[in-house]
């Protein structure tokens, strides 16, 4: 009973002094709120705070934010252009790019067009908004490539993009399904021609 009494007092002071080593840290590291700004006293002709801990924190932070601008630019920049499909890549493309009246080389490019207003697109998305609204546009003419590309943009999905054109759920799933099978047909056929 004496040892219970003794293991349980020391596990409690060893849990009081994490908890409150824990805390030290936190306000050791700043992460106390502005408490330094409030505490700082004014000079009273100028106005400003006498020590320059707030601007030095606001000047890290704003670089701090730069830094991670950059680097995500960085990091789109290089996405946007590892997206784009060498010559190798977009010869697949070619018996779509014929049933959509075009070639492969302009698909190519109006792809780098559409990256300029949505750097996350990727190229299938590209191809399907194409041949979805080449197939949906005679009956449905407000489903257009750029408007399919738009709703793209806005995040939403193909799905999402298509209904809020119009089209009813059913509707969605047999354009999408009629895509893809446009879209394999054409690959099939460039093999076998290759």
């Amino acid at each position: 009973m004496k040892y219970f009494k003794l293991f349980t007092f020391v596990t409690m002071a060893i849990g009081l002094m994490f908890v409150l080593g824990a805390d030290l840290n936190i306000f050791a590291q700043g992460q106390s709120g502005n408490k330094s700004r409030a505490r700082s006293t004014v000079n009273s002709g100028s106005q400003r705070p006498v020590n320059n801990q707030g601007s030095q924190t606001g000047n890290q932070s704003s670089q701090s934010v730069e830094r991670r601008e950059n680097r995500i630019n960085r990091e789109r920049e290089s996405r946007r252009s590892s997206n784009i499909p060498n010559d190798k890549e977009i010869r697949r493309f070619g018996g779509i790019a014929r049933k959509l009246g075009t070639t492969p080389e302009s698909l190519r490019a109006d792809y780098r067009a559409a990256l300029e207003q949505n750097p996350d697109l990727n190229f299938g998305q590209f191809v399907s908004a194409n041949v979805i609204a080449d197939n949906l546009n005679a009956t449905h003419p407000n489903v257009t490539v750029s408007a399919i590309l738009n709703g793209l943009g806005d995040g939403k999905s193909l799905g999402g993009t298509l209904k809020s054109l119009g089209l009813s759920s059913s509707e969605v799933k047999e354009a999408k399904k009629e895509a893809n099978r446009r879209m394999k047909e054409n690959k099939r056929r460039d093999k076998a021609n290759n």
